[in-house]
């Protein structure tokens, strides 16, 4: 059945670029999933703070598993951790309003007509690949966020692995030479 739409779908879209946008979309999925656990970890340290526990490995379990999700009473103002308007409301905006119409977009910029522009090529696939990297972007960005906020940044095991992206990306470049 999909052979018989298949052909009309190549001529409306491109169909590299539709696939693209799908992996886009999932890569997108992964890194809210990733966000969200780092932001729930970042919550239960915060509830741990500020119920003067210290932040370990249990107490940190103990605040995600039972303790983080009640109202704890901060100089005078009722606060919720774990349960906080704020993290509910990022993942509705998140995932219903903002990154649907950003990869919508995407999808509809596919359609303009091919204008090629010497430096940045095709206009509407220059576009569409902004509009679509947007949400990878920002999950990237406010995963960073979390990890700075958990003082992941300062740990020896980020720093390695850092270090190896470093070396990674100076082999690829380095392989990239001896092929030229």
């Amino acid at each position: 059945m999909i052979e018989i739409f298949l052909p009309m779908f190549d001529e409306v879209f491109n169909v590299s670029e539709a696939v693209r946008i799908s992996l886009a979309i999932f890569t997108s999925v992964i890194l809210v999933f990733v966000d969200t656990f780092l932001r729930v970890f970042v919550e239960a340290r915060n509830y741990n703070l500020a119920t003067k526990r210290e932040v370990t490995i249990k107490n940190t379990l103990l605040a995600i598993l039972w303790r983080g999700w009640a109202v704890v009473e901060i100089d005078g103002k009722k606060k919720r951790f774990l349960v906080s308007n704020k993290l509910r409301a990022d993942m509705t905006k998140k995932l219903v309003m903002s990154y649907p119409w950003l990869f919508l977009l995407s999808f509809i910029l596919l359609t303009l007509p091919d204008v090629e522009v010497p430096v940045i090529g095709k206009v509407d696939v220059f576009l569409s690949t902004l509009m679509y990297l947007i949400p990878i972007f920002i999950e990237l960005a406010s995963c960073v966020e979390n990890m700075i906020e958990l003082e992941f940044v300062e740990t020896i095991w980020f720093k390695r692995a850092i270090e190896l992206f470093k070396q990674v990306i100076g082999f690829v470049k380095s392989v990239k030479e001896a092929i030229k």
